[in-house]
């Protein structure tokens, strides 16, 4: 079982536009689809309501202040206010855990030293929004190898 970070962002970092992505790529997000399906995700409040309704075939975990109920009109997910207690319930359900956003939870996981791979697919397009992935280069992250590569995004493995 391992953790890492899944996203999409452009060459310079931008994640989102407002609570939507900034792009329509059908094709990255088959292979988001591909990548977790099967898997334990764990995403920010923020996250769930723009996507509108947990990812099916994946353990959905979501991490917020607002309590369960808030959360039990999207159907059977788990709510932790807590990167580290969310992490720790994921590792019980033995299957790989992927973080899948947003900014505010990126920014906590890489943070943590059990994170040593992100699987990154990056936008080959310029885009207009206002949400960044962090910095993470400066942190010792290279990229190890080219995963999966269309004319509209390259995904890149990076590892610490």
């Amino acid at each position: 079982m391992s953790i890492r970070i899944i996203t999409a962002m452009t060459e310079d970092r931008l994640i989102g536009n407002g609570h939507d992505l900034p792009w329509k790529i059908p094709e990255e997000l088959k292979f988001f689809k591909l990548m977790t399906i099967n898997q334990t995700l764990i995403m920010g409040s923020n996250t769930l309501e723009s996507v509108g309704h947990l990812l099916p075939n994946r353990a959905n975990i979501i991490l917020s202040k607002r309590p369960q109920e808030y959360f039990d009109i999207y159907g059977e997910c788990t709510v932790f206010d807590d990167f580290d207690a969310a992490v720790q319930f994921a590792k019980t359900l033995t299957k790989d855990i992927y973080v899948c956003g947003g900014a505010n939870v990126y920014k906590q996981a890489l943070e943590k030293d059990y994170i040593h791979e992100m699987i990154v697919s990056i936008i080959q397009k310029k885009c207009a929004g206002d949400v960044y992935f962090p910095e993470f280069l400066s942190l010792g992250w290279m990229a190890k190898e080219i995963i999966y590569e269309t004319e509209s995004f390259i995904t890149k493995r990076y590892v610490k």
